[in-house]
């Protein structure tokens, strides 16, 4: 049974993932634990790890919002999730258990299935699972201050999403063989194809959300 700080995290990002609560949404403390039928106490330790997870923003008097992509700060975060992201994946090429790269692989299979059928509504469980690939992979380079700093960036693309209320879809098929050739690399050991693979890999989505915004303008 889930503790209620569970209860109020999971029922507050099926919100924020949902489009109920969208960018720029005042979250208000009270209004939540009535939603969430929990009291304040954990509704306030469940915005705080959104918040690491950037899909809540933490501002002054305990106000929370939900945020608000600039293109700055877009650019920022892709040059920061190039950097960390290729070369913890590296560190993990030469860590990785095989047990860990199956359950990579399952979440991938998951995760191409999910492509192959890109329902508008779609976007997010491919989102989760998407998440969790370059998590598992991150953990698996058993380097804890590493990964507290990529946990704060990791779901940015979610936050990207949340502002389109889409996946460019169309760049799906190079996502798939990309996350292949990273599984590939981490199979094989190759620390420095591996750390290639994955900036390969985020320069393509950084691509690819660079469409929806100019397809917005």
């Amino acid at each position: 049974m889930p503790t209620a700080k569970q209860t109020a995290y999971l029922a507050i990002k099926h919100e924020i993932l949902d489009g109920q609560f969208p960018p720029g949404h005042l979250l208000i403390e009270p209004e939540l634990a009535e939603h969430c039928g929990v009291s304040r106490t954990p509704v306030r330790e469940a915005l705080r790890d959104l918040a690491d997870e950037g899909l809540v923003q933490l501002r002054a008097n305990r106000r929370a919002v939900v945020p608000i992509v600039t293109e700055t700060r877009f650019e920022e975060v892709f040059d920061i999730m190039a950097m960390l992201e290729s070369y913890s994946t590296g560190l993990a090429a030469t860590r990785i258990e095989h047990k860990t790269i199956a359950e990579i692989e399952d979440i991938n299979d998951r995760l191409e299935y999910c492509m192959n059928n890109n329902r508008a509504d779609g976007y997010q469980e491919f989102l989760e699972l998407n998440s969790q690939f370059h998590k598992k992979i991150h953990a698996a380079a058993e380097n804890d201050t590493l990964l507290d700093v990529l946990l704060r960036v990791i779901d940015f693309p979610t936050s990207v999403c949340l502002k389109f209320g889409q996946i460019n879809w169309d760049g799906s098929s190079n996502v798939a063989q990309e996350h292949r050739d990273i599984i590939t690399s981490l199979k094989t050991g190759d620390q420095d194809l591996a750390a290639l693979n994955m900036k390969k890999h985020i320069e393509t989505v950084r691509r690819s959300f660079r469409a929806l915004w100019e397809n917005e303008v």
